[in-house]
């Protein structure tokens, strides 16, 4: 019985960070952020009708049935990222970054996380 799952994920972020200056325009963030939310599945099951018969080929597939279920849970988790940021002097107000991120879900098809990022942004 072939089972196909297509699943939706919301969560909220809330934490906070704290920011070290190395030296004049570069600084190292380290933020930590709890995640809340929830996630959604549906499962799409499709079951064969198969009727047997004593000429070959033996047995004769007849038709298909699909059946959808629904699944609800509530997830949670953590972010840690730790950033690297350097605010040229020449361009005032551009920053470029760098960082390495985990996240930790308890999501059932969406687990743990872990990369890393670029920016180039513009302070206002």
């Amino acid at each position: 019985m072939p089972k196909n799952a297509n699943t939706n994920i919301w969560f909220a972020t809330g934490g906070g960070n704290v920011s070290y200056k190395i030296t004049e325009g570069l600084f190292f963030v380290s933020e930590l952020s709890m995640l809340m939310g929830k996630q959604e599945t549906s499962y799409i099951i499709t079951t064969a009708n198969v009727t047997y018969t004593n000429v070959p080929p033996y047995t004769l597939v007849k038709s298909y049935t699909t059946q959808e279920e629904k699944e609800q849970k509530t997830i949670y988790g953590a972010h840690i990222e730790e950033h690297l940021f350097y605010h040229p002097k020449k361009a005032k107000g551009l920053i470029i970054g760098t960082s390495i991120f985990i996240r930790f879900l308890n999501a059932k098809y969406y687990e743990n996380d872990l990369g890393i990022c670029a920016y180039l942004g513009i302070k206002i």
